[in-house]
């Protein structure tokens, strides 16, 4: 027994020694990098009197992008983090569940969310006399998750700031749903990918549900039962193909991998208009369904944007919806997956990311002076959605350029 635990004692420090021995190898490797291109930077500050802050930014970007073998690096730091059971890596944590999150410890200072409010309530009283609904929704997240297990001393203050928001949204009589009741109860892995922020799309399916209840409270409108009705939906497994952004920083070894279910309806369907400023039509599969998301190069491809195409911004109409519904929808990565079963409900559906490239003049260049109102009021939409997860809810450049 005792020369079965010595074997195993050797063999592990065996490989922790290669391993460090290989990170030492890429550091010194790189160091030549790192001191040629800092030598070069204070040759441009000095003889060519360049901005110091304008230079360093520029060689800190190009030794990051030439930084040798650098995910092979990563692999060998992630492999030897797991040997030693570390919880944290780059920033990122990884819970009793497997799942990396990247919680925020800090509040957010109360003015920022006072300004986003600031912005909802303009947009609100403008929307009342146009006489359209509107409602805001914040979307769930991984943390509010109650099955969650956070390293011990690791928390995170989302949720907190989730509140404050929702106390001034009550206090300016503003509509405000909060989801986060649909992922309290189950297992986090099955609600959100292990190496990635999102929610799975099973998971984003469950709340469409809910939000199409919500709109036919406020409409009064028919949805075709079978869309609502998850039997009727194909299910395709892509295993072991999605490095999310969270596995990146760490590497695979890390982090392991994810699958992703790639659902599709059981029945005929038929969309035209927009997505991502270029027409489109088809069948679900032919709009909302991009496959090359799912490619080999796992560090660079992004397996969660095979569902509309990342999404950017959208207009979509759907030929064989039961009622003729138009919904303008102000949404973050969230709506990526939603916005393929909520078009499946639903007449028209439009969606803006406000980060996104806005169009001007029918150009797809940066508007600096683009005005979500401007939209409203000349695609006059029977409701008005804004939905955000919870750290959006903080962040001014979701709210900027509402008015």
């Amino acid at each position: 027994m005792t020369n079965k635990k010595d074997k195993i004692t050797k063999a592990t420090n065996i490989i922790i020694l290669i391993l460090c021995a290989s990170i030492i190898f890429f550091i010194s490797f790189n160091s030549c990098q790192f001191l040629h291109y800092y030598s070069e930077t204070v040759k441009e500050i000095i003889i060519n009197k360049q901005d110091a802050k304008e230079v360093f930014n520029k060689r800190d970007k190009d030794f990051s992008e030439n930084f040798y073998n650098k995910y092979l690096f990563l692999e060998y730091y992630g492999a030897y983090a797991k040997i030693l059971d570390q919880k944290q890596l780059n920033n990122i944590y990884k819970a009793e569940n497997d799942i990396l999150v990247s919680p925020s410890a800090s509040k957010i200072e109360s003015t920022v969310l006072e300004n986003n409010i600031e912005q909802l309530v303009k947009l609100s009283e403008t929307l009342k006399s146009l006489n359209i609904p509107f409602l805001f929704i914040r979307l769930p997240i991984v943390f509010d998750n109650e099955n969650l297990k956070l390293p011990p001393g690791i928390y995170d203050c989302k949720s907190l700031v989730a509140k404050d928001f929702a106390d001034l949204m009550a206090k300016n009589n503003l509509e405000y749903y909060d989801f986060s009741y649909i992922t309290k109860n189950g297992k986090p892995e099955e609600q959100y990918f292990y190496t990635n922020h999102h929610w799975r799309p099973e998971f984003a399916y469950k709340a469409v549900l809910e939000e199409i209840k919500l709109i036919q409270n406020k409409l009064d409108i028919d949805v075709d039962s079978k869309v609502l009705n998850f039997n009727n939906y194909n299910i395709e497994t892509v295993k072991q193909k999605f490095l999310g952004s969270y596995g990146r920083r760490t590497g695979f070894i890390y982090s392991g991998f994810d699958d992703i279910n790639i659902i599709t309806p059981n029945f005929d369907t038929f969309f035209e208009g927009t997505l991502n400023f270029k027409q489109i039509s088809g069948t679900f599969e032919d709009v909302f369904i991009h496959r090359k998301h799912v490619g080999e190069n796992i560090y660079y491809s992004n397996a969660y944007s095979l569902y509309s195409n990342g999404l950017k911004n959208m207009h979509i109409i759907n030929k064989n919806a039961k009622n003729r519904t138009k919904v303008l929808i102000l949404a973050d990565s969230y709506t990526c997956a939603m916005a393929p079963f909520l078009s499946n409900a639903l007449y028209d559906v439009m969606v803006v990311d406000l980060r996104a490239p806005l169009p001007t003049n029918a150009s797809v260049i940066e508007n600096e002076n683009y005005s979500f109102i401007n939209t409203v009021k000349a695609e006059k939409p029977d409701i008005v959605i804004i939905q955000y997860y919870g750290a959006g809810l903080s962040m001014d450049t979701m709210f900027s350029k509402i008015n």
